[in-house]
């Protein structure tokens, strides 16, 4: 017998409390018998409201009816359940309303008792009905609710409603009923109890494996915490459809120097700056994720360069972004720095001769598409070798840079400027013909012509030529032509 008891015990067990170390299942069961205490707390309360209508019921309703005994035998029921339901609210009143510092016992001893007064009454209450009714109505509903209400240990709560039930099927063999409503009465009657002890086994089970989950689900939530907490680059959680960060850790704060009492309304709008918005949205949109974005970044007005990654993911019920940032802006001064190694002319800082000549094409195109002309100017720096030889290379050097200096302070904005190789430049001028080209040179000329700094002059001869679009000429022609019209004017200039 005790080795069958001890294989039930282990089933029920292993049934009832799979996966659940015994620190999980105390938790559970503080909890769950928190949520007990307060449902029989509204039980109470809706017993006590109801009792003036079951008093008027009886004094009332049931006035004609002979049997006095089955009236007041109601009365005294719902008198006990009253005084149980205040004794009850008493107690949780003093001793269960602070979830903390509960007394266990107490609340293990009010969870073992409970259940017993509450179906006593019932099955009372179900007895004295056949005396005049012969409906097992009343009986069936305490029952149910006591499955329903009473998820605790089932095997305690399934003992009790099998003793009361033994209890309630001898009172309906002594009652003076004939056979078939006997007989009927307790095949429905145990029907529902078995229906109550699936309902509450059934119950508490999915209430474990719910606790269980959310249990699970808080330990990742805490682990993701601090993993997003320590990760050593900066982290932000934003809510999907409008932007709001809703988290963002220590390196995030720090790197992007946000103020935490501003953090309620930060949208990360107001620190990234999307250069593909489009591309990054249909990505996750496609994907769910977007890797390795390069996007600017505004910090104390300052801009910084990251490489942002996009994953997107459920947060505390919201459709969320967890976005990534590192650092690049190094390696992106760098990259300018390198960009501007292979694009400068490292003497006068003005485009060299591969980045002027790819401009150049450019321009041809764009005069074509938007048929506006432009005016290339093609220049050579006189008697340099004259320097060199008589003052030195460095002095030659200087001549070159003052010369450009003087160029560049007269050119617009949109104006174009850069080195052929030795003392031969070009300027291109978008949008302007060769009349404005010539005044522009000949106020250049008036500055190189006052210049007395050195014991030399600053002198330069031009070549204009002016792009028509639909002219059909190559770039070699255009420089060539410019080209040939400068050393025109350098002709002239030694003749002097």
């Amino acid at each position: 017998m005790n080795a069958i008891i001890k294989k039930f015990h282990g089933f029920y067990a292993k049934y009832m409390h799979s996966n659940l170390n015994q620190s999980t299942l105390n938790n559970f069961e503080d909890e769950n018998n928190l949520v007990i205490l307060n449902r029989i707390k509204l039980l109470s309360k809706i017993n006590i409201i109801f009792s003036f209508y079951y008093v008027y019921g009886n004094l009332k309703l049931f006035e004609d009816i002979s049997d006095k005994g089955f009236i007041w035998t109601n009365i005294i029921i719902e008198a006990i359940g009253v005084v149980v339901s205040i004794i009850y609210l008493l107690l949780y009143n003093n001793y269960f309303r602070n979830d903390v510092h509960v007394n266990k016992r107490l609340v293990s001893f009010v969870l073992w008792v409970f259940p017993i007064l509450f179906l006593g009454l019932g099955t009372a209450f179900g007895l004295n009905s056949q005396r005049i009714t012969g409906s097992i109505d009343s009986y069936i509903i305490f029952v149910m609710i006591t499955a329903f209400i009473f998820t605790i240990k089932p095997l305690y709560i399934i003992i009790v409603l099998i003793i009361y039930q033994l209890i309630f099927l001898f009172g309906l063999s002594q009652m003076n009923q004939p056979v078939y409503i006997s007989v009927t009465n307790k095949i429905y009657t145990s029907g529902f109890v078995l229906f109550a002890i699936l309902i509450n086994v059934s119950q508490y089970k999915l209430n474990i494996n719910q606790f269980n989950n959310n249990a699970k689900l808080q330990v990742s939530e805490q682990n993701f915490r601090k993993l997003f907490d320590i990760n050593p680059y900066p982290l932000f959680i934003v809510r999907h459809f409008d932007g709001l960060v809703i988290e963002s850790n220590k390196n995030a704060i720090n790197y992007f120097e946000i103020n935490p009492e501003n953090m309620n309304d930060l949208k990360i709008d107001d620190i990234f700056i999307y250069p593909k918005e489009q591309e990054i949205m249909e990505k996750l949109k496609q994907q769910g994720h977007a890797y390795n974005h390069v996007v600017e970044i505004k910090v104390d007005k300052v801009y910084k360069w990251v490489v942002a990654n996009y994953e997107l993911i459920d947060y505390h019920g919201d459709k969320c972004l967890l976005i990534g940032a590192t650092d690049i802006t190094e390696m992106k001064k760098l990259e300018k720095e390198l960009l501007k190694y292979a694009t400068t002319d490292m003497l006068t800082g003005t485009l060299n001769r591969r980045s002027g000549i790819k401009y150049l094409q450019e321009m041809i195109k764009k005069a074509e598409t938007n048929q506006l002309p432009f005016v290339v100017c093609y220049i050579d720096i006189n008697c340099l070798k004259q320097v060199n030889d008589k003052y030195g290379h460095s002095e030659g050097d200087y001549y070159i840079i003052k010369v450009c200096s003087i160029i560049q302070d007269n050119l617009d904005e949109s104006d174009v400027l850069f080195r052929m190789g030795g003392d031969e430049f070009l300027i291109v001028f978008p949008n302007k013909h060769e009349n404005e080209a010539e005044l522009f040179w000949q106020k250049v000329l008036s500055e190189l012509n006052s210049f007395k700094e050195k014991p030399y002059a600053l002198t330069a001869s031009h070549g204009l030529f002016e792009y028509i679009p639909g002219s059909n000429i190559s770039l070699e022609e255009i420089v060539n032509y410019s080209d040939f019209q400068m050393y025109k004017e350098k002709s002239n200039y030694k003749e002097q």
